[in-house]
């Protein structure tokens, strides 16, 4: 085999009592994207994913010698932003494991955390490459046998050299988040798919434009922006196939979908059109809501849009969402996605660098009244690869992998002008606390979903999060 790639599981050190049961397991794109890219190259490849198979370190490691791969490449993505580098944990508890035994085969790290601290990341020992960007350009560099210096810089590829190697997973070893399938048990098979590469947004807590990272230069996720799309017909078929092989539920991984109606209106007409019957989940931003295109969602099966608000207070808000940015009423958004008939799933960050509790309660307060139908709460992190970890000159950040993961025991986010990092870790904790066991909430996903559903959320609510922040 030329190449085996590995997604790590980084479970044990990020999601606490959380992993078994509630945490989504999920195929990661990019491994199968730049699979498929090799495979059309006629180079022979593999994919592991310990997570999805239930693998110790130990049994992964026997299945890596038995593939005798000329390089193991780590692809260290997640399903946040963030998780790129929570998975770092994963990664190196497997790398080390592997360099107890082979000293001796290349190992290659690509992913948003290698792309944001590409020197940093080679450094590690074991590491022999590192390719910052999508990685594509530097991985048919290696395998060709030139001779690379350890960070390998490479130029962004086009998207019609990418594809999905979809037979080289088992999609039934995955599950969707809860909510997903509206906190039902039917969580498998499950599939991601991006239709489109990057963000022209310049969000200082954001660091996904490192995917787009092609030049040492860019110190930042705001300065790769920009946005790279599959072609519709290719979306289309894609999901065509997850369908054939009985995928129901499926994540549109993009930051930024529904945003280019010229991109967006041929995938919904053409799933419709089809007739291809997904549930499905995208993101969208507050100011790039179009209400006259919500109904079309809805047919072509997106029942649930994440809407990025991240605060309450409309200058907080501009102030980190850089770029083309609008005021808008971000109840009346949420109101007419709702009226839709499309599930809200908001998105909020406490801990935003001028945040006092005021402006934390506003937000809290502004979640309680929305009543979305899931609510997630953030605190603010400096992920490597964003403007803020850029802005922070390496202080208040935190000292493991696993810190940066907002379920761990570790979570260490950004302390404020106003507030104390276990401060804004408290809040948070409480603020999520109060929404999920929300009465009306609830009575509203028992109306809608059923009590069962209800139930289960209640029961999840029960699962404390140890926080070593707040030990002391």
């Amino acid at each position: 085999m030329d190449i085996l790639f590995i997604s790590p599981d980084s479970s044990r050190e990020v999601y606490q009592g959380l992993a078994d049961k509630y945490a989504a397991i999920e195929p990661s794109p990019w491994l199968l994207l730049l699979s498929g890219a090799l495979r059309k190259d006629g180079y022979s490849v593999g994919i592991l994913d310990p997570l999805a198979e239930g693998l110790t370190d130990h049994q992964a490691y026997i299945r890596i010698a038995n593939a005798h791969p000329r390089y193991i490449c780590f692809v260290v993505y997640g399903q946040n932003p963030n998780s790129g580098t929570t998975n770092m944990a994963g990664a190196i508890r497997l790398l080390d494991y592997i360099r107890l035994i082979d000293a001796a085969t290349p190992v290659i790290f690509i992913g948003s955390h290698p792309s944001a601290l590409p020197d940093e990341v080679a450094a590690i020992r074991g590491v022999d490459y590192v390719c910052p960007g999508d990685g594509l350009d530097a991985l048919r560099r290696i395998l060709s046998g030139e001779s690379l210096m350890r960070v390998v810089w490479g130029k962004p590829c086009d998207t019609s050299e990418l594809d999905y190697a979809w037979d080289l997973v088992d999609l039934s070893r995955y599950r969707c988040h809860t909510w997903h399938n509206n906190f039902g048990p039917d969580r498998s098979p499950f599939a991601s798919i991006y239709t489109s590469l990057g963000c022209t947004f310049k969000c200082d807590f954001c660091m996904i434009n490192m995917v787009n990272k092609s030049r040492p230069d860019q110190l930042d996720a705001s300065q790769a922006t920009g946005m790279r799309y599959f072609a519709p017909e290719y979306v289309l078929d894609q999901l065509e196939y997850l369908q054939s092989v009985g995928v129901k539920n499926v994540r549109i991984s993009d930051e930024m979908f529904f945003l280019n109606r010229r991109h967006y209106l041929p995938i919904l007409e053409g799933i419709i059109a089809r007739g291809i019957v997904l549930n499905m989940w995208a993101y969208a931003r507050v100011d790039t809501v179009r209400p006259e295109h919500l109904m079309l969602f809805k047919r072509a099966g997106v029942n649930w849009l994440c809407l990025g608000i991240e605060s309450a207070n409309q200058t907080i808000r501009r102030e980190i969402t850089k770029g083309s940015f609008e005021d808008v009423d971000v109840r009346q958004v949420a109101r007419e996605i709702q009226a839709a008939g499309i599930n809200l799933l908001a998105n909020f960050i406490f801990g935003l660098p001028d945040e006092s509790e005021v402006e934390m309660q506003e937000t809290l307060d502004l979640a309680l009244e929305l009543c979305a139908e899931h609510t997630n709460f953030y605190p603010c992190m400096a992920l490597p690869g964003s403007p803020l970890y850029r802005m922070a000159g390496g202080s208040g950040l935190p000292d493991s992998f696993g810190g940066y993961s907002f379920h761990s025991y570790e979570c260490t986010p950004l302390h404020t002008k106003h507030y104390s990092a276990s401060q804004v870790l408290a809040f948070r904790d409480r603020a999520w606390l109060a929404v999920s066991t929300n009465p009306r909430y609830l009575e509203m996903i028992a109306a809608k979903f059923g009590q069962d559903r209800a139930d289960a959320i209640l029961a999840q609510t029960k699962i404390p999060l140890k926080r070593r922040l707040l030990e002391s």
